[in-house]
């Protein structure tokens, strides 16, 4: 009966091998790393405040993309993202500062 456990265990054990290699393919991370690069800040003023906070956005990702390439252009990706807005005169003025990062 030995022969017998042997030819059942050998296809389960196969199995499990292939699996785990699949499963490891698909859970591969990808090769870069997730990384930053120093904090950008960036204003607009405009006369409604989310004109100004959209255009300061705005600004930053301009600033991320032309200083670091436009993989580093997204505002939702940056790290210690803050933002700023004050009204003087009928004139919002905002800040955006993050680090980007990719």
């Amino acid at each position: 009966m030995p022969g017998i456990r042997m030819r059942v265990w050998l296809p389960l054990i196969a199995a499990a091998t292939v699996a785990a290699a699949i499963g490891s393919v698909l859970t591969a991370g990808p090769a870069e790393a997730y990384s930053c690069k120093p904090a950008i800040v960036r204003n607009a003023s405009a006369m409604l405040q989310s004109t100004a906070l959209t255009n300061a956005r705005t600004a930053w990702s301009n600033a991320a993309s032309n200083r670091y390439g436009p993989t580093w252009q997204y505002w939702s990706l940056a790290k210690s993202r803050s933002q700023h807005c004050t009204a003087s005169g009928g004139v919002w003025k905002c800040n955006a500062s993050g680090m980007p990062c990719r």
